[in-house]
Formats: structure tokens, sequence, C-alpha cells
């Protein structure tokens, strides 16, 4: 088993849901220790990676690769009788959902799951679940989503409940990983929590921490398949989404660096990403440089293009080309590339500033 595959296979088998992404957490902080990278982490439990202190993101300008760490799910509210619970949903989820099948976790109980299937939802997105196994220990720190594999791996397709953004933790993580060995102190990884109810961790982080200017933030997520844009194509440099567009000095660079990466199997695709809004968004409203990659998703969200539920779907081949991409950034990330495009346009300018302040004799 690769490095990725291995990676990809403990994070995508831990359950998650907005504000109950604590077994993921956990598994990325293992990993780090494992692989003796420093990390610290925020007053919300958010683990930013490859320095040991906040102080250490304003003095210098870093590539902050983020990605979160939660997915669409619902909370255990209260017990009916007869074997029934209200929850609520957390996130977007298939509008045809009545009828299909969930698993249940406890966070008191890792590895421990219960079956149950929605019975009900309301326009409020409250959940009536039937249990379809008996359990006693249930309580309303439980969470839950849609009953699939956390990682069924066939060639290269992966089958699973929560690719987005599952994907993009691994990937950072794989980076982390391939570049501790060059001694790079330029990456740092910040995995965050309840993306999908509106960047709440983000915020926190960008209200908290004052990067230094010259940071680039990158949005790692995966995003629904559109054309252009289609799973074992590679990785897409994103050039937007669906509220915002991103730095062009960032665009470039990594088109740049595309293109530079001389390997046969690589492969590459470019497109405004407008299936979805993502952190590079958030990042952008609080005035950080910002950019994206996306890894193309079957069934984003979970929903099948009939409105029923289904299991979501990544390429391998999409994940491997977005860690050879960002392993490649370091040698291009340059934070003084605007000032010499400045230099050469002024340059041209001037070469050409006699022919613009010649008189013409001709007047109306």
């Amino acid at each position: 088993m690769n490095s990725t595959v291995k990676t990809l296979t403990a994070i995508f088998n831990e359950p998650t849901a907005p504000f109950r992404e604590f077994f993921v957490l956990n598994t990325i902080e293992k990993i780090l220790r494992q692989n003796h990278i420093p990390y610290f982490k925020d007053s919300l439990g958010q683990i930013i990676a490859g320095v040991t202190h906040a102080r250490q993101l304003r003095n210098r300008g870093k590539i902050v690769l983020m990605a979160h760490t939660d997915h669409p799910g619902f909370h255990l509210i209260k017990r009916q009788n007869l074997g029934f619970w209200t929850a609520q949903w957390h996130g977007g989820r298939p509008p045809k959902s009545e009828k299909a099948f969930v698993r249940i976790f406890d966070p008191d109980r890792p590895h421990w799951s219960t079956r149950a299937q929605i019975a009900k939802i309301n326009k409020k997105h409250v959940l009536t679940l039937k249990l379809l196994e008996k359990s006693s220990k249930l309580n309303n720190r439980c969470f839950g989503a849609f009953d699939y594999p956390g990682a069924k791996i066939n060639s290269n397709l992966v089958t699973t409940r929560a690719a987005d953004d599952l994907s993009g933790v691994v990937i950072i993580l794989e980076v982390l990983k391939a570049l501790k060995n060059r001694g790079s102190h330029q990456i740092v990884g910040v995995f965050t929590r309840a993306e999908e109810v509106g960047f709440r961790g983000a915020i926190h982080l960008f209200n908290k921490i004052k990067f230094h200017r010259d940071s680039w933030v990158l949005s790692l997520e995966a995003s629904r398949q559109l054309p252009g844009a289609r799973p074992g194509k590679g990785c897409v440099i994103r050039l937007g989404d669906k509220r915002s567009l991103y730095d062009s000095e960032i665009i470039r660079q990594l088109d740049q660096c595309a293109k530079s990466i001389s390997k046969k199997n690589f492969k590459f695709q470019r497109r405004l990403m407008d299936g979805g809004t993502c952190e590079a968004t958030a990042a952008r409203a609080f005035g950080l440089k910002a950019a994206g990659l996306a890894v193309p998703l079957k069934n984003y969200h979970n929903q099948r293009a009939n409105g029923h539920p289904g299991p979501e779907g990544i390429d391998l081949r999409d994940v491997n080309s977005a860690v050879i991409l960002l392993k490649q950034l370091t040698r291009f990330y340059d934070t003084e590339t605007l000032t010499r495009l400045q230099t050469d346009l002024l340059k041209g300018f001037r070469k050409h500033q006699p022919l613009l302040k010649q008189k013409f004799g001709y007047r109306q």
C-alpha cells in the first residue's frame, strides 16, 4: 500500500459531520506525530501544521494549504418512543432523502456505529430516524451521515461517504510528509472545522491569526464535477467558485508550475468551479491572497443526478496530481513577481512614450 492510499484509507474511514470532526482531527494528529511534523491547535481544536506557533505565520509569507474536516451530516437531538430519534441535519443534503439509510456514530466509542433509516424530514431539516438495530446508549452527542463506506477503492476509483473534503485533508498531509525531508518552511497545512455551515472554523482562524501579507491561501477541495473538470483527468487549477474569482497572480504561478512538470502521467485541468463556494472566498473576504485546487467529485454532497442519495466518488489519479503540483509549487512561490511585472510593463511604456506624446496637426 503506497503512502497516499494508506493516508486516504486512515482519514476516509473516520466519520465526521459539522461540529463533530474529532475523529478526523485525532487521526490527523496521529499522522503528524508519526511523521515528526510540528503543529499547534487553536482554541477550536483546529490544527495548523508545519509551524509551532501563530507568530510564525505573521513573521513571514507562507503557502497556506487549507482543507476542512467536516461533511454534511446530522446530530441526534432527543429520543422518541418505540425506537425513533429526532435529529438535526447540518449542511447540504439530497432533496429526496426520505427512506435513506444512515449510520449513527458515538464520539465516546471509536469504531462503533448503528444503522437507522430516515422516516421523515421537515422544512427545517429536522429528521425523524427509525433505528434498525437495538441501541440503549445513544445520546445527543451522537451524530451521523448516510450509510456508505469510508473508503472503498477499486483501481483508481474511491467510493466514500465523504470525499468533500477529506480528500483535501489527504492531499495536505501527503505534501507535508514529502516536503519535511526537503527542510521546506514555506508550506503550512490548516485543517478547519464547520465549513459546510458557512466557513465557521475558517472565519475564526482569519479573525484570530494575522497572516503575513505575502501569504497565499490555497483551498484544497473535492468539488462538483463539471464539463472540463472530470475525474481522472488531473487536479483542477480553480479560477474561482460560485461567489468569487481568485487571485490572478497565484493562478498564473500555478499554471507555470503545472506546465513545468515533465512527468508523462501528470495531468491537470483548469476551470471556474462554480458548483459551490469554498474557503478561498472566505480568505479573500478577509483581505488575503487566495486561490484553490480541486479534485473533481462525483455525487457532490452525496446527491445523485436524480436527487436521491449516493456515495461520493473521486479518482486517486487526481489526488496524486494535486500532491505533485503542490510539491513543485514551493519552487515557484515568489511574492516579488508582481513588482517585477510592474517594472517590465513600465519599461515597455517608456519605450513608446515618445510616440504617445507626438502632436498632430489635425483639429476637428
